[in-house]
């Protein structure tokens, strides 16, 4: 089996775009922001009380839900 080419998009607010074919493949696209908060819980951050700051300078804050985090941008 093949393994698929995909182009990946970062954008400065935390999300991703991702393109198989030339075609969007919204199954494919997550929060690269909120991948990155996982990674640190699993390695015992504390992540509600981190400082987050995006590329653009731009401060974030982290949201805890009843089923993982949101975020915002302030």
């Amino acid at each position: 089996m093949n393994k698929l080419k995909a182009e990946v998009i970062f954008f400065p607010n935390g999300n991703t775009a991702v393109f198989i074919d030339g075609e969007q493949s919204s199954k494919h696209q997550r929060s690269w922001f909120l991948k990155y908060v996982s990674f640190l819980t699993k390695g015992n951050i504390d992540v509600l009380n981190s400082k987050y700051t995006l590329p653009d300078g731009r401060r974030a804050e982290l949201i805890k839900l009843k089923r993982g985090y949101n975020w915002k941008i302030l």
